[in-house]
């Protein structure tokens, strides 16, 4: 089809002509800067891969086509693969693009972070309002500050965040003992998510010193007895004044998705996330129990966690 519109469309041949130079001198690019990083030069090169100096030169020029033949012998000369070339081409397609806001969010969520919680939880909005005021012209002070509270969360360098051409989520604290993840849910966000639930887990523990460490009941059944030894009735405040009073910290969260629960032992003291959006306290006396549940049984050894994605279901025999 190519070859007919070619021959009846010249301005298409032309078009055609101008994307090969445009390809061949980004292919010149990435060999160059792939070469520099490795610290070879050209006449090295050239006599790696059994090309003359000058082909090697006129590629790296952008003057002329390169065969695919001819350029998996010079990438292997390196020791480079054609996905190290497709990774440069990613890193010139980064700096190329203008450092904006808008390009910073899009990175993070290719990564996973959601952008309603980094609008909603983890970027200021103050700082939001200053950088949307500077439409044209977005000061880099204001943009490297909205990085550093992405970067206090996920641990990513500023400059990872910019220029990284393909940020990962480290599974720490989602996967540190146990994870439940169904076949739809998202991984990269429930990763993403966790660290920001993770974050906020720290800051309770260390708003909350233990004065006198209490033992955990060892099963639901000794914290039932337990309860009951002290109070007549279940109820919601009841029940987060005792469960508090054993030292375990319980943090809710009102964001819906992702994961429904979490439970933390963090240098050998307990967190429980509970996230839900419901006003019915006897879902959230449900979920809060399920979440001791593990903490009595699972979580015993430090740093481990174990972070429910489903949801519970109290009508259910599970």
């Amino acid at each position: 089809w190519d070859k007919l519109r070619v021959i009846t469309d010249k301005e298409f041949g032309k078009y055609l002509a101008e994307k090969s130079e445009e390809q061949s001198k980004l292919v010149g690019i990435k060999v160059k800067r792939l070469r520099e990083k490795k610290g070879i030069n050209s006449k090295e090169l050239a006599e790696r891969a059994g090309i003359a100096p000058q082909t090697i030169s006129r590629i790296e020029q952008g003057h002329t086509d390169v065969s695919f033949v001819t350029l998996r012998k010079i990438l292997a000369a390196m020791g480079y693969s054609l996905k190290d070339l497709a990774n440069q081409e990613l890193e010139l397609e980064m700096e190329a693009t203008q450092k904006t806001f808008s390009t910073m969010m899009k990175r993070l969520s290719y990564a996973g972070v959601d952008s309603n919680l980094l609008t909603r939880k983890i970027i200021p909005l103050k700082l939001q309002l200053a950088l949307n005021s500077h439409k044209s012209k977005e000061p880099e002070l204001l943009l490297d500050e909205a990085s550093s509270y992405v970067s206090t969360i996920y641990g990513w360098t500023k400059n990872e965040i910019w220029n990284s051409p393909n940020l990962m989520i480290k599974p720490e604290p989602a996967e540190m003992a146990f994870f439940k993840k169904p076949s739809n849910a998202n991984e990269n966000q429930v990763k993403a998510y966790s660290h920001y639930a993770y974050y906020l887990a720290k800051i309770v523990l260390r708003a909350f010193p233990i004065k006198n460490k209490t033992e955990h009941p060892e099963s639901i059944d000794q914290f039932k007895e337990q309860y009951f030894n002290q109070h007549s009735k279940l109820d919601l405040a009841t029940l987060l004044a005792f469960v508090w009073d054993l030292g375990v910290c319980v943090l809710p969260l009102n964001d819906s998705g992702v994961f429904h629960g979490a439970s933390w032992n963090i240098e050998g003291r307990h967190v429980v996330v509970l996230k839900q959006s419901t006003q019915s306290h006897a879902r959230w006396i449900f979920d809060l129990l399920h979440e001791l549940y593990h903490v009595f049984v699972h979580l015993d050894e430090e740093n481990t966690s174990v972070v429910e994605v489903e949801e519970m279901n109290p009508f259910t025999n599970n």
